[in-house]
């Protein structure tokens, strides 16, 4: 992984929130008398808050009820972050911190909103590593558009050759490979759509990424 730059993804990449996001809305859905099917849920993790908002809105039919049911998924995964309940992936912490004892330099692009990922970040204590961060808010177009990654490469003047994301979904890998960028997809999901794409390397853990 010798690029001038990495660019992190947060959700599920770095942090476990992935995991919360899903268990918060399969409880928070049972109150409608509804049950995600579980490829829906997958398909979910990566997506903006506005897409998934319509995914569970194509079940309610009701906006009302979908925006209730929204801030009560976030109240949900904030009383899981008291609790304790929001880790880092396995290896997360031991990459950053070697990265960062190297002098290499490091981004963050989220497509959470910046009101939630501040918080998750501030919560573990990881805003230093990363010399540019950039939210799911302060673009127009979200994953799996390339603009987020191409608005890191502008800000840090960075060419695409020389950068490499770190991503966990489906809609993250189309978005820096979109962007020109070498991808390392890091999940234990369905991975066949790029098996066979050269720039795209599937790793089940942060541990496996060769430094």
């Amino acid at each position: 992984m010798m690029k001038e730059l990495i660019i992190f993804d947060l959700d599920g990449t770095l942090i476990n929130t992935d995991t919360l996001y899903t268990l918060g809305w399969k409880t928070i859905l049972k109150g409608y008398c509804v049950e995600l099917p579980e490829s829906t849920l997958a398909q979910m993790n990566g997506q903006s808050t506005e897409k998934n908002n319509e995914i569970v809105n194509s079940y309610l039919n009701s906006w009302e009820r979908t925006l209730e049911a929204r801030n009560k998924r976030e109240a949900f995964v904030r009383d899981a972050m008291d609790m304790g309940l929001l880790l880092m992936k396995p290896g997360a912490q031991e990459l950053l911190d070697e990265l960062k004892s190297e002098g290499r330099r490091m981004a963050l692009a989220t497509s959470s909103p910046s009101n939630r990922a501040k918080e998750q970040l501030a919560k573990l204590g990881l805003e230093h590593y990363f010399e540019f961060i950039i939210y799911g808010d302060e673009v127009s177009e979200k994953k799996p558009a390339p603009e987020i990654y191409t608005t890191v490469l502008e800000q840090l003047a960075v060419a695409p050759e020389n950068t490499v994301a770190i991503e966990d979904t489906r809609s993250g890998v189309l978005s820096a490979l979109a962007a020109g960028l070498e991808v390392y997809l890091v999940t234990d999901r369905d991975t066949t759509e790029f098996a066979d794409n050269p720039n795209v390397h599937i790793l089940k853990s942060l541990t496996d990424i060769e430094r």
